[in-house]
């Protein structure tokens, strides 16, 4: 009864833990996401040497 217990207890953590571990991955996914949009716009600005941006 108790293994069971303890057994269960353990299945919760790594479904827990499985669970940040994917929230971690998509986090990644969005900071890189921006991070690919501003070296895009940094990259990408008009050939004008008037133009200040």
């Amino acid at each position: 009864m108790k293994l069971k217990f303890m057994y269960v207890i353990h299945q919760d953590i790594n479904d827990y833990f499985g669970e940040m571990d994917h929230l971690k991955h998509q986090i990644h996914q969005i900071l890189n996401m921006e991070h690919n949009i501003e070296f895009y716009f940094n990259n990408n600005k008009p050939a004008d040497p008037d133009d200040p941006y």
